[in-house]
């Protein structure tokens, strides 16, 4: 699971340093397309210019940038372009493989060329070997890569189009739901949904797979059920409910789930019971869907369309609210039967790590109060999302109190920098992927969202005085 996630996480940074241009042809395509707001077959040209051969290129650019810089990227580009001169359909795919493998290669080649090389002669010697590193990469990319590529894109689509045919495409919730409870949303999204959605998008004009994970209904639903059995107040409820739904940033509500594991099911139904509603509605997008705000969703879809898509949205939160109801009522009614085990035993061992991972981290926590926190890191999975909001809302809340000298910052957890005084991390989160923050100082909360919760870092100042 943890090198799925660290793949995974590779591959989000990828796609999201470039969702701008997923945007794009998204926005371009739902207006200008034959069925569009504004039909204009030259606009819309544009957007199949730019999915088939810009983006490619990008994608292959920072595939290889991510693994060798600049030069490895541009080992990236010539890699792809093989597969994007055939005009197949996987030129997608073909960046995703190729990019991060030219880097690979170029890599080691570098390494190579400053060993054997004269210092005067490597220079050179690079220009030559990116070229030609290039050129076999395309010349694969055409005989060896493209073959399979397209194999895979055929067995993914006969896949969907055997679920589609039998009304089970809904049956991909039950495991997608767990998947992004467990911070692996990114993964399900950008690794797969994405790829194969935006091939479908090019043979039929819409696809419904950008609506499965980034539906906010289910989450509504739990986030509801959690405020109507008064296990979160109303102020946590107002301000979670609206990143979430509003701004799209699904993780703040996934420590609620994990911290109470009789709500996995609810999540669950509800995706089920949205995707339901798709199918049958023949709901769909015509554009990726970043972030998964309700906003988000209905720009990119077909004015006609946008009924049904809601109405997925509604039924999706309706079904999640009324099975979590029933599940905390259930838990309830576990935990009075059971007075001396207070939480299901599937739930105690995972509570039992958070435990000991809190207990672990505790000096750490003391010492970073003691010392002088110039420097803050806010760190989520890929270090665009929850940790954006709950920097922005401590570095407001930093500014009012006069220490805008303080910086505030959010990163991907594996690439949090070396001068960083403290990182805040949420706590479900550290539990499940706190590898890559082994030897940094820790601050763990419940919510990124929560300002309350890290201002126990500057109720001491340097001198041990406490804050006025």
């Amino acid at each position: 699971m943890k090198k799925l996630h660290k793949v995974g996480k590779f591959y989000t940074r990828i796609i999201m340093n470039n969702i701008g241009i997923f945007i794009f042809i998204g926005i371009l395509s739902v207006i200008f397309n034959d069925h569009g707001w504004f039909p204009d077959k030259d606009m819309y040209a544009i957007s199949q210019l730019v999915y088939k051969v810009i983006l490619p290129s990008f994608i292959a650019y920072e595939g290889g940038r991510a693994v060798s810089g600049r030069e490895g990227g541009i080992a990236g580009v010539l890699a792809v372009a093989g597969v994007i001169w055939s005009g197949s359909s996987a030129e997608l795919f073909g960046a995703m493989l190729l990019g991060p493998a030219a880097g690979y290669l170029w890599k080691r080649e570098t390494s190579w060329i400053e060993e054997k090389f004269p210092s005067s002669m490597q220079m050179l010697g690079k220009n030559l070997i990116i070229g030609i590193t290039g050129g076999l990469f395309s010349a694969a990319g055409i005989y060896l890569i493209l073959p399979l590529l397209e194999w895979i894109l055929t067995w993914l689509f006969s896949g969907i189009s055997f679920l589609a045919r039998y009304n089970m495409t809904a049956c991909l919730s039950i495991f997608i739901e767990p998947a992004k409870v467990f911070f692996l949303n990114n993964v399900v999204n950008h690794m797969l949904l994405v790829p194969v959605g935006m091939e479908q998008i090019q043979k039929t004009g819409s696809t419904v797979l950008f609506l499965l994970e980034t539906n906010p209904g289910p989450g509504i639903g739990v986030i509801l059920a959690l405020f109507y059995m008064k296990r979160i107040n109303k102020n946590e409820t107002a301000s979670v409910l609206t990143a979430h739904a509003l701004g799209g940033i699904h993780e703040v509500y996934f420590p609620l789930i994990l911290s109470n594991l009789w709500l996995l099911p609810a999540v669950i139904v509800g995706g089920l019971a949205g995707n339901i509603t798709f199918q049958i509605s023949n709901a769909a997008v015509k554009g990726v869907v970043s972030p998964g705000s309700i906003f988000t969703i209905l720009i990119m879809a077909d004015s006609g369309c946008r009924w049904k898509v809601l109405a997925g949205i509604l039924i999706s939160a309706a079904a999640s609210f009324l099975s979590g109801v029933l599940f905390l009522k259930k838990s309830f009614v576990y935990q009075k039967k059971h007075p001396f085990q207070k939480i299901p035993p599937f739930q105690k061992k995972e509570t039992d790590k958070k435990q000991k991972d809190e207990l672990q981290q505790e000096h750490i926590q003391e010492k970073s109060m003691e010392e002088s926190v110039k420097k803050i890191a806010f760190v989520c999975d890929g270090g665009i999302g929850s940790s954006v909001m709950g920097a922005a809302l401590l570095r407001r809340k930093l500014q009012s109190m006069g220490k805008a000298e303080i910086t505030v910052e959010a990163f991907a957890a594996d690439l949090v920098p070396e001068d960083i005084d403290v990182v805040i991390c949420q706590k479900d989160f550290y539990s499940l992927h706190g590898d890559s923050l082994k030897n940094r100082r820790i601050h763990l909360v419940d919510s990124l969202l929560q300002t309350e919760e890290c201002m126990i870092l500057f109720q001491k100042n340097e001198g041990g005085e406490a804050e006025k």
